[in-house]
Parts: structure tokens; C-alpha cells; sequence
């Protein structure tokens, strides 16, 4: 992970991001903490795919750059 993308993450430790999937879904929550493999621990999850329809996920881990496609600050 290169230390541009690492000093963002640490800026929003505890804040909320929105990642999107490369299997076309997208989640928000908040995130709690990542290594640098991109591997990104989230909390108070919601699959915000379907506009019309949040599904919670609760807390989840997300294995590295290999499942995210990209992710944002809301």
C-alpha cells in the first residue's frame, strides 16, 4: 500500500467510508482499523447496494485490494 493511500486511511480511522466491491456492491461503515495489505476491519456495516433497501452487516472484514475496487469518504 503506498503511504499516500496510508495517511488517508489513518484520517478516517473511526469515521465512516463507503467501499465499493468489485462484485458490484457497495458498503458503508466505519472503519476500524486496516494493515497494509488493504485488509480493512469495518464496523456498523449496511450493504447500501439497493438504494431502497439497507441490509446491516453488522462487523466485517475485508480482504485487501483484491476484493475493493474503491472506497470514499463520506
Amino acid at each position: 500500500m503506498s503511504d499516500e493511500i496510508t495517511v488517508e486511511l489513518l484520517k478516517h480511522i473511526n469515521k465512516s467510508i463507503l467501499v465499493k466491491l468489485k462484485n458490484l456492491k457497495t458498503i458503508n461503515g466505519i472503519l476500524i482499523n486496516f494493515d497494509p495489505q488493504m485488509n480493512l476491519i469495518l464496523d456498523k456495516v449496511d450493504d447500501v447496494t439497493d438504494k431502497d433497501k439497507k441490509i446491516d452487516l453488522g462487523k466485517v472484514v475485508l480482504r485487501g485490494e483484491q476484493h475493493i475496487d474503491s472506497f470514499s469518504v463520506k
